[in-house]
């Protein structure tokens, strides 16, 4: 008779708050998208399109606040 082989560990190793965390967002597209159905797909459909609707401001905004390139600030150089 051959020796059984040792077993794996069965201990499930604790997850930190911070990994959490990043997987909330994950968690909670998965039950809008499974729990809701083709509602929250379309839900889901509209955020992203809210976002991409509202991207372009910041990013003009950003451009006009921020330097151009080669010009030194005021009382630098």
């Amino acid at each position: 008779m051959s020796p059984t082989p040792p077993r794996a560990s069965t201990k499930v190793p604790s997850v930190s708050a911070s990994a959490r965390a990043r997987l909330s967002p994950l968690r909670i597209l998965t039950t809008v998208v499974l729990g809701l159905g083709t509602a929250g797909r379309l839900l889901l459909a509209l955020f992203f399109a809210a976002l991409g609707a509202a991207g372009p401001s910041p990013a003009r905004w950003g451009m006009r606040t921020r330097p151009q390139p080669g010009v030194a600030a005021e009382g630098t150089g």
